[in-house]
């Protein structure tokens, strides 16, 4: 599931962007393949103009969204989802770039 986020980001950074909303997508392929990670993870951070947010995805599906708000310094959204077997990261993530702007 990883990979899968991975080349969701990779291919809607654009239009996030459009949003105001700017990705750094670090590429841990190599680095997951030399320390043969069981439950690899893939994390996106985004930043808006006054809030930075993470979205991170592992190999089993498990999925934790945080925003933090830059003026207060205050987690203003954090979410956790379980072992997922299929994800619309389309879906999943629209309340995530919504309070991201």
């Amino acid at each position: 599931m990883n990979e899968q986020f991975l080349n969701w980001a990779k291919e809607n950074e654009d239009n996030i962007l459009k949003q105001g909303i700017s990705s750094e997508i670090p590429d841990f392929k190599k680095s997951i393949k030399e320390k043969k990670l069981i439950n690899p993870c893939q994390t996106v951070y985004y930043n808006s103009d006054n809030k930075i947010g993470s979205v991170s995805v592992w190999k089993s599906g498990c999925m934790d969204i945080e925003i933090i708000d830059c003026d207060t310094e205050e987690v203003e959204y954090c979410k956790h989802f379980n072992d997922e077997n299929s994800i619309d990261f389309n879906s999943r993530l629209k309340e995530f770039f919504n309070k991201m702007d």
